[in-house]
């Protein structure tokens, strides 16, 4: 595989990993202050997340065949 292509699986799977943690700690304390602005960024979080996936998901079946 390509050293690029391989690289830029790396750098999506960090980016989904980071928004999973961001997400979680995110809505735990947007609920726990009871910050709609917290929550909010927790759920933009998740969609930002569930896109990655998206991308993660294509690049490697592009890559795969």
């Amino acid at each position: 595989m390509n050293p690029d292509a391989t690289y830029a699986i790396k750098l999506e799977k960090i980016t989904v990993t980071y928004n999973v943690f961001e997400s979680i700690i995110t809505i735990f304390a947007g609920g726990s202050a009871g910050l709609i602005s917290l929550l909010g960024f927790g759920i933009d979080s998740g969609i930002e997340m569930i896109t990655a996936l998206l991308v993660l998901t294509h690049l490697t079946a592009t890559l795969n065949g």
